[in-house]
């Protein structure tokens, strides 16, 4: 293996041992309100909107943001179908930046889902996902472990770093766009009426090939 090679395994294996740590540190400072397995702990990063979207997604009671109508419609959608399980959920809990979700199948395939709201018409996937300038654009290979990787070395975090980045590294998990349709009620909220899937799992958009470390590990692991 040459130098540059090394490098790029070394620098992965000292995430892995952070993350490691920091998921320690997790489960030491929650030991007094969970029993869970380190397998099953991911289900305590789901946040209100979706243990209580039964009652609060009721046609009744609408949301501020197209935004939070379409996340919580998703959610809707997850609790209703009996093939994936949501194992993460960021938009509520850490920031509204990176991955919205993560479910997992019954096959044991991991999917990353970016989750979009409108009132509009449906335009093609790529109009919904924003170009970033560090990270390129959404649910983009790069963009995706740039997000991943934000995660690494934060307690709360660092487990799904641990469950995913082996398989992502390796090409198994796919990348999906859900592309929700809202309606306006007459109190001004807004609330999810259709869910609309894009499978972008093969597609390789805006690489930029000039960013060293992820695409790095990405090409190293492929070429093995």
């Amino acid at each position: 293996m040459n130098q540059e090679k090394y490098n790029i395994m070394n620098q992965l294996n000292q995430m892995i041992k952070v993350a490691q740590a920091c998921h320690l540190i997790w489960l030491e400072m929650n030991k007094d309100t969970t029993s869970k397995v380190v397998s099953s702990i991911n289900e305590d990063f789901i946040t209100p909107i979706y243990k209580e979207i039964q009652t609060t997604q009721d046609q009744s009671i609408g949301y501020d943001t197209i935004e939070l109508s379409g996340i919580a419609y998703f959610f809707k959608d997850m609790l209703e179908n009996d093939s994936e399980t949501v194992v993460f959920e960021n938009t509520m809990a850490y920031s509204l930046r990176g991955l919205d979700a993560v479910t997992v199948d019954k096959d044991g395939i991991y999917t990353i889902y970016e989750i979009k709201g409108t009132t509009r018409a449906l335009k093609k996937p790529m109009r919904y996902l924003t170009k970033t300038k560090r990270r390129g654009r959404q649910l983009s290979l790069q963009w995706c472990w740039y997000s991943l990787t934000d995660w690494f070395d934060k307690p709360e975090t660092a487990n799904i770093f641990l469950t995913l980045y082996e398989d992502f590294l390796n090409g198994k998990i796919k990348r999906k766009l859900v592309v929700v349709e809202s309606k306006k009620e007459s109190d001004g909220s807004y609330t999810g009426v259709r869910s609309n899937y894009f499978d972008l799992t093969d597609e390789n958009f805006d690489v930029d090939y000039s960013l060293d470390l992820p695409l790095g590990m990405l090409n190293e692991i492929k070429d093995q």
